[in-house]
């Protein structure tokens, strides 16, 4: 036994010399060091790991999305920030290189604006959106019961006849995608409707896809197809019928746009849209487009409300041919247009009233009612253009009977100056007003009926009217 006692190995620790108390105090503060900075590392690890499952890092770059009245209307969503880390780490301890992507974000989560969804491994988000909708219309003397309600396609001098038609080719589809950059926000829409190729309605009713918006946005500066900056559509009234009232400029088109701000409350734009005139008169005329339309605006945003004027200016060009020789004209078209929308607290909580007025010389193009009657310009026997005085005006009264059922009524008209190339059927006045009832039973459905009136007066002075009772149902996704 104690020759087994004398084999076992000493213990190296007994082998070494007693620590002294300062000795132990000094590795215990280095412990208690250590255990602190571990302590610190989870807590950022675990916050972290919180922030990315609530889709709610720090970002490293913030821009407000512009004044959606510097756009569109679009329908204004509003935009909070999408975060990322500036130099992630992998698994493997490298830095992934590519700012904001991981290489096993996999998880879908949501995004940075309302009912949208984060890309894995990216820094953008999508919404996919729009609408099933159905029409029942029920027309009444010499109106149209398909397709929008226009007063310049009343018919004159016609029998009087009752017409019904239902249609969903005013059903919409859309994509949005946004994220920030350190250049600001990126942003591409593109959103589609059915009202192309017509369908027949005999046999499948097929209707053919129809590009309505597209364009792209970084930071303040925005590229594509969208309203036109003469377009205000936070002053559109909510009505069934998408063109009511008359006086309103609607109209979509290609263009370049640069919006900012000059205080808190005030807003410009400035742009240059695709030129396209139609001029009318005796001869056979060309259109030369060589310049685009060049617009700026201003919106005023308030407590009360908003007013917004945006003003244009046209280079028109004519080329005409007579007796076998070619005469070119030009002349230029102008246009201001001031919107606006004014809250009515004292008539209910959500009551307004929306309005517009507007003129200048050759905007028919601008105004729907104008735009397919070559009322950009008038060319005359010798090949003179002219250009054509338009004055236009549009207002709307909505009022909110409960937080589902509201109201809307409407009234505007469009006057056409007289030039001497003009015909006798050109409009001189075109006249609409709408009545509607609108139920929401939930936040994605809309019901409604509405009452449309529409009147037409030639230059000759010739007179027509119409009417249209019109029955929605609209399914939001």
């Amino acid at each position: 036994m104690a020759l087994f006692c004398t084999c076992l190995p000493t213990s190296p620790v007994a082998a070494q010399p007693t620590q002294t108390l300062p000795d132990l105090i000094a590795i215990i503060e280095r412990q208690e060091e250590l255990i602190r900075r571990q302590g610190e590392r989870i807590d950022e690890l675990e916050r972290r790991l919180d922030d990315r499952a609530r889709g709610s890092e720090p970002s490293i770059a913030m821009l407000a999305e512009p004044a959606i009245d510097s756009v569109v209307p679009q329908a204004s969503i509003p935009v909070s920030s999408d975060g990322v880390y500036d130099e992630p780490i992998n698994r493997q301890g490298r830095t992934d290189g590519e700012i904001g992507r991981f290489p096993d974000d996999t998880v879908v989560r949501p995004g940075s604006f309302d009912n949208s969804i984060k890309i894995p491994g990216s820094l953008l988000a999508f919404r996919i959106g729009g609408f099933a909708q159905v029409d029942l219309n029920r027309s009444f003397g010499n109106g149209i019961a398909d397709g929008a309600f226009l007063p310049s396609l009343i018919r004159l001098a016609a029998p009087n006849a009752s017409r019904t038609a239902i249609f969903a080719d005013s059903s919409r589809l859309n994509l949005d995608v946004r994220g920030d950059t350190e250049r600001g926000l990126f942003r591409a829409f593109i959103e589609a409707d059915f009202n192309g190729a017509e369908g027949n309605p005999l046999t499948s009713n097929g209707d053919g896809l129809r590009l309505r918006h597209a364009y792209g946005q970084l930071g303040n500066l925005y590229a594509g197809q969208y309203w036109s900056l003469f377009s205000d559509v936070e002053s559109f009234a909510e009505t069934l019928n998408p063109t009511s009232p008359t006086g309103k400029s609607v109209v979509r088109q290609v263009g370049i746009r640069y919006v900012g701000d000059l205080s808190a409350d005030l807003s410009y734009a400035i742009a240059a849209e695709n030129p396209a005139s139609r001029f009318s008169g005796p001869q056979s005329t060309e259109s030369l487009d060589n310049w685009p339309d060049l617009l700026a605006g201003m919106t005023l945003e308030r407590d009360w409300g908003r007013i917004r004027l945006v003003g244009l200016v046209r280079a028109l060009r004519a080329r005409t041919e007579i007796d076998g020789k070619t005469r070119p004209d030009s002349e230029i078209g102008w246009g201001l247009n001031m919107t606006g929308r004014i809250d009515l607290p004292f008539l209910g909580d959500r009551d307004n009233l929306v309005f517009g007025v507007g003129g200048g010389e050759s905007i028919g193009r601008y105004h729907l009612e104008l735009a397919f009657d070559g009322l950009d310009g008038t060319v005359s026997a010798d090949g003179t253009l002219q250009t054509v005085p338009t004055w236009t005006a549009h207002a709307g009264y909505q009022h909110w009977w409960s937080n589902t059922l509201r109201s809307t009524a409407t009234y505007g008209l469009i006057v056409v100056g007289r030039t001497q190339s003009l015909d006798d059927d050109d409009p001189r006045m075109l006249q609409s007003g709408t009545v509607n009832l609108v139920w929401s039973p939930v936040a994605m459905v809309d019901l409604g009926a509405e009452i449309v009136i529409g009147a037409r007066e030639t230059q000759s002075g010739e007179q027509a009217d119409a009417s249209r009772l019109q029955f929605l149902g609209r399914f939001r996704f």
